[in-house]
């Protein structure tokens, strides 16, 4: 966290959104590692600094209590069945 809030103060003024989740779903190791609380809380203390994550998986109730000031995007991805057949194996 310490390196992004030194990327934020360089791009001043502009926001800087950070991607929580460009190489994986971190969902499920969220239980273990409780990085994604601890990136929701730290950028929701920062003016200019904004986070990111996408997942496919439900279990996202130990985030839901977290204040997140505003500066949390969760996107979701819903694949009907032919996608998950034709794609997601």
């Amino acid at each position: 966290m310490e390196q992004a809030g030194k990327y934020i103060e360089v791009r001043l003024p502009e926001k800087t959104i950070f991607e929580g989740s460009a190489t994986s779903d971190p969902i499920p190791v969220e239980p273990y590692s409780h990085s994604l609380k601890q990136a929701i809380q730290y950028f929701s203390k920062t003016e200019k600094g904004r986070f990111r994550f996408a997942t496919k998986f439900t279990d996202v109730d130990t985030l839901l209590d977290v204040d997140h000031g505003g500066h949390t995007e969760v996107r979701f991805s819903l694949n009907t069945d032919r996608v998950i057949q034709d794609f997601e194996r």
